[in-house]
Order: structure tokens, then sequence, then C-alpha cells
């Protein structure tokens, strides 16, 4: 039987994981998209994504299959995604955008930080500054943006839903 992760215990993961992501921007501009991993003892894994599996969906498919196989064959109990995105602020007036938040001037940059266990789910955002609007130009400041528990809600997507899938 699987031992169930306790929310203080998931909120100390999100906690040593979002403080490793934030020193990494701090230090290195940026990272490649990122999944950290913690077992029932504790130990953790780390899973850096290369950027040509993020690409196309057909490549995200498959590294989701890949990741969800990983957390059945390690017995990985919390995950956590990191990743960058565009994103864009509108007003419920305007309506949702026909295109690409990357192809509107509004856009703004943010850090993604998805958090899983069987019991708990929780998202987390920064907003980056740049000295630029090119995403490889320095991070000069890191915001908080949105910090949001999906325990109760249902949420979808290429890298959510692991434990939901996963067969143990």
């Amino acid at each position: 039987m699987d031992e169930v992760v306790t929310r203080s215990r998931f909120d100390a993961f999100r906690a040593e994981a979002t403080d490793l992501i934030l020193r990494a921007y701090e230090h290195a501009d940026g990272m490649m998209s990122t999944f950290l991993f913690e077992d029932k003892d504790g130990d953790k894994a780390s899973f850096c994504v290369p950027e040509f599996m993020m690409v196309s969906q057909m490549a995200k498919g498959v590294l989701s299959l890949v990741i969800r196989q990983q957390i059945k064959d390690k017995g990985f109990q919390i995950v956590c995604f990191c990743t960058e995105a565009w994103a864009l602020a509108v007003e419920q007036s305007e309506g949702i955008p026909q295109h690409a938040p990357s192809e509107d001037p509004r856009r703004f940059e943010i850090i993604m930080l998805h958090f899983e266990t069987k019991n708990f789910k929780h998202s987390t955002q920064f907003k980056l500054e740049r000295e630029s609007k090119d995403p490889e130009s320095k991070v000069i400041a890191i915001h908080p943006y949105q910090d949001k528990d999906l325990t109760n809600i249902q949420i979808g997507g290429n890298f959510v839903g692991f434990f939901e899938e996963a067969t143990f």
C-alpha cells in the first residue's frame, strides 16, 4: 500500500523546489524545463528536458509517457514540473484572444511550477522581468504572480494528472 503524502510534506517539497528554481534563475537567467521528484523515503531526483522534447505536441506526449513510467517504476510520490511560458493578462470583457500569447505585444514571461501528488495539486507562477523582451536577455527581477491550490480543480494538459493516470 502506498504511503499518503501529508500536506506538510507536500508543502515542504514545494518550498524547497521553489527555492531551488528561483536560485537557478538568479544565477543563470533561466533553465531548461525540468522535472523534480521525491520518493517515499524523501530521496529526490531531477530530469532536465531537452529542448527538442518541448517543440511539438507529439514529442510532449512521448515525454509525458516517459515521465509517467518513471513515476511508476521509481515509486515517486511528489512531482514538480517547471517551465517558462509566455502569458497574457486580459480583461474579461476582451474575451479570449484568438492568437497565442507569444504573438501578442502585451505578453510577459512567467516561470510555471506545477506540483502534484496523488492527493494534492498546486500551481505557482512567477513573472520574469528581463532587460528586454528577448527571452535570452538577463533576468533583472522575479515577481510572485499566481499561487493556487488546485487540489479540487480539474485541469488538463500534457504535464498534469500524473498520479490519476499512473497505476501503482
